[in-house]
Formats: C-alpha cells, structure tokens, sequence
C-alpha cells in the first residue's frame, strides 16, 4: 500500500509542479542562469508543493523537477539567441 501511495504521490507532485512554479522569466538580451533557475524553481516547488505533501522525498523530488525544467528553459533560451 505503501507503494502505491508513493508512487501516487510523485505523480501528483509531478503534475502540480508546472502549475505552481512560474520560474523565473527570462528577459530578452538577458542571459539564461542556470543555477539561478534551478534555486528558484526548486524553492518555488518546495514552498508551493512539498509544504502540502506527506512524502518524506518531496524536496528531492522538487530538485529533479527543477533540473528537468530549467533544462527545457535553457534549451529553448538558447534557440532562441541562435
């Protein structure tokens, strides 16, 4: 049972995260910070999600998620400056 509310939980925090983390925007001319990103979105995620969860690995969780988003952001920063 344990099992399944786990992994019930990560899908949750998995679909909420976008919902709850706006991220940090990213101005044009402005360079993408990627240590900058993946602090604020995990803060955000940490603040937003983990303080309503139950599950002990929310915080590692938001971290991955993080990493994961602010990839996307890089990426897309980036074919945006080429």
């Amino acid at each position: 049972m344990n099992k399944y509310r786990k992994f019930f939980g990560c899908i949750i925090l998995a679909i909420s995260f976008p919902l709850y983390a706006e991220g940090p925007t990213l101005i044009q001319n402005e360079e993408f910070d990627m240590q900058k990103c993946l602090v604020e979105m995990a803060q955000t995620c940490v603040s937003e999600v983990c303080i309503k969860s139950e599950h002990r690995d929310c915080q590692d969780n938001c971290k991955n998620l993080a990493q994961a988003q602010c990839k996307e952001k890089e990426q897309s920063a980036g074919a945006k400056t080429q």
